[in-house]
């Protein structure tokens, strides 16, 4: 399980990255990010093996962003 563990982790850290806004983003430029990121999460949630099915809950609370 640790290589998937390993993906998911990494997107949780961009996401947070993207979250922490150092760039001062204003908040169109950080939903797009987000929303790339997010789509990207998508194509390759299956490569997250026994954790897709928590990734696509993640996904779910996308659309509250």
């Amino acid at each position: 399980m640790w290589p998937s563990i390993r993906i998911a982790f990494n997107w949780v850290h961009q996401m947070a990255r993207v979250l922490k806004n150092e760039a001062n983003l204003d908040g169109a430029q950080v939903r797009q990010r987000l929303g790339g990121m997010m789509g990207a999460i998508s194509r390759w949630k299956s490569n997250t093996g026994e954790l897709e099915s928590g990734i696509a809950h993640l996904q779910i609370g996308r659309a509250h962003v």
